[in-house]
């Protein structure tokens, strides 16, 4: 009797058995994402965040908008130092800058003044909004 493979092969993504799924790249619709790596390629579901304004994300997006502001009022000298430093990774002064600062700025929780009883009860962390 000759051995056949099992494959779990999930119906919503697309199949090596689809000729276009050879040239797809990217997002495609809100199902799924297609990326490829040299050779290897790899299909991963569509996320998107619950609710991508929560008060934690709202603190990391400030923080991040805290340090492109930062960069963007540095003088040209100081520009060049974070640019010619080589360690512990290669990379551009501005993403090094960028690292730093928010490996060293601790990201504080925005609560936006609304009245969240219209939303109904959400969790946050150890925060409970809404009807209590």
């Amino acid at each position: 009797m000759p051995i056949t493979p099992r494959l779990n092969l999930d119906p919503i993504l697309p199949q090596p058995m689809y000729p276009q799924a050879i040239f797809v790249r990217g997002r495609v619709g809100y199902a799924y994402i297609m990326r490829q790596y040299g050779f290897t390629r790899r299909i991963s579901k569509y996320c998107y965040p619950y609710d991508p304004r929560n008060p934690y994300s709202l603190g990391n997006r400030n923080r991040f908008a805290a340090a492109v502001e930062y960069w963007q009022g540095f003088d040209q000298p100081t520009r060049h130092y974070y640019n010619i430093m080589k360690y512990p990774n290669v990379m551009s002064g501005y993403n090094r800058y960028i690292s730093f600062y928010i490996k060293s700025v601790e990201a504080v929780p925005v609560f936006p003044e609304v009245d969240f009883k219209l939303y109904g009860k959400r969790i946050y962390g150890d925060f409970y909004w809404g009807d209590s």
